[in-house]
């Protein structure tokens, strides 16, 4: 404990950074969303970094080899080292990284181990920084379903493509015949496309409110760009007409409101305080801005 200050604890995402008490590699290093390299660090990245000494990275199935380049790169820099230096992560003594291979992969680029990308050097890089790691632990007793051990058997048969005939059986009870059961109240619905997950928080919204007898707020996203051949503004029309199906409308133009609906947060505001993306909760009212424009039927 009297070493705490040493630590930094990171994660690739928000809701991963927060379940560990600690911040994206993003913000924890001054990376941008768009993941560019900056040359120099602020005077908050280096003062965070100053005292630093371990360095520990969580989930880190959902790097890609240039991202662990990248990550190199800025802790050099936030160390006040040259990028050429070949001390990796800027001289750190202890780096530890956790995570399932099993588990969800980078959304972009190769998983750490996957050979680079023919010609490029971010990769390159990042696959032998990786392979400079010698000692592994690995932990084989499951935890999450251990009260559980039909569904954890099932899923170390799944893990290695040996399900059985009965597996397919107990899966095939758990298919809903609609999405207003009793027992998917409260429940996570998981979509592969935006479209679909749109649908769905449309369906369910007009659902709750039903049940409630409430009413409905609709709050139009304002659009000066889109992604067609016209340069043309979207009107609310066409937003009410054309929902977000990704040719006009590039992400969601309309947010439904109904009092005591439950709300996900979509972009990580700020971790330290758990408002990351993925976090869910009940809103507890809707802020109007005064020179808006409102209209009711």
């Amino acid at each position: 404990m009297t070493r705490k200050h040493e630590v930094i604890l990171m994660a690739p995402t928000g809701a991963a950074a927060d379940n560990i008490s600690g911040n994206t590699y993003h913000a924890s290093l001054g990376i941008s969303i768009s993941k560019n390299q900056k040359p120099s660090a602020s005077a908050r990245v280096r003062k965070l970094w100053s005292s630093k000494t371990i360095m520990i990275m969580d989930e880190v199935s959902m790097l890609n080899l240039s991202s662990l380049s990248m990550i190199n790169n800025q802790c050099k820099t936030a160390k006040s080292q040259d990028r050429n230096s070949p001390d990796l992560f800027g001289g750190l003594p202890v780096v530890l990284f956790f995570g399932d291979f099993f588990q969800f992969p980078p959304v972009n680029g190769l998983p750490l181990w996957r050979e680079p990308r023919q010609g490029n050097v971010e990769d390159a890089n990042g696959q032998m920084i990786w392979h400079q790691f010698k000692e592994v632990i690995i932990l084989n007793e499951q935890m999450r379903q251990a009260r559980d051990p039909r569904f954890r058997d099932l899923v170390r048969r799944a893990r290695a493509s040996a399900l059985t005939e009965e597996d397919l059986a107990l899966l095939n009870t758990r298919v809903i015949t609609s999405l207003f059961m009793p027992e998917l109240e409260g429940a996570t619905f998981v979509a592969k496309l935006n479209a679909l997950r749109h649908h769905l928080n449309l369906i369910r919204t007009e659902h709750f409110a039903r049940c409630r007898s409430q009413r409905i707020y609709i709050f139009p996203a304002q659009h000066s760009r889109t992604t067609s051949a016209s340069s043309s503004p979207l009107y609310l029309e066409d937003l009410l007409q054309q929902r977000d199906q990704g040719t006009r409308i590039p992400f969601q133009g309309l947010f439904l409101y109904t009092p005591g609906m439950p709300g996900v947060i979509l972009a990580n505001i700020c971790t330290l305080l758990g408002h990351v993306n993925g976090t869910r909760g009940i809103p507890s009212g809707i802020v109007v801005d005064p020179s808006g424009a409102s209209f009711h039927d």
